[in-house]
């Protein structure tokens, strides 16, 4: 499921200040949605979304406890969960991430891992990674190779 916002920043799409006790309720509401939409009999969730100001992706598979997996639908409302907990997470100069990634087992063991680094291996536009740029600014320092090119700004340095 991709969405797209067109390139401007909306409402969770631009720095917010970080607030703990609100990222424990994102954090926790989100695996109560993930549990809403399961079946009896899961052994694995895994969630993975990417995100810039431009455009969202999310990818939800179900792991059975025979090890077979499906892919699953992912609930209304989890990506604008997301882009709130990445607005809080943006650091001033060194960025936000681009990709997250929420794994639970039973019963109700879990794991989330950000990436703010790495190249998401997303096909998108220039434009969403400059206009992630733009609204999440980050030194040049803090500027991954991967996304200066992607972003068309790999003359900068």
């Amino acid at each position: 499921m991709t969405e797209t916002s067109g390139g401007r920043p909306g409402p969770g799409q631009g720095p917010w200040p970080y607030d703990q006790g609100r990222y424990d309720q994102l954090i926790q509401w989100t695996g109560s949605v993930l549990l809403d939409v399961v079946a009896p009999g899961w052994r694995r969730i895994d969630l993975k979304i990417l995100m810039t100001v431009a455009a969202a992706d999310a990818a939800l598979t179900v792991i059975t406890e025979d090890g077979g997996g499906s892919a699953v639908p992912a609930p209304q409302g989890l990506l604008q969960g997301a882009a709130e907990l990445r607005s809080m997470m943006y650091r001033p100069g060194e960025g936000t991430w681009f990709g997250m990634r929420y794994m639970m087992e039973p019963p109700g063991r879990y794991w989330v891992t950000f990436n703010p680094a790495f190249d998401p291996q997303w096909d998108l536009p220039r434009s969403a990674f400059a206009a992630d740029l733009a609204a999440f600014p980050r030194d040049d320092e803090h500027v991954p190779r991967w996304l200066r090119e992607r972003a068309g700004t790999a003359g900068a340095r």
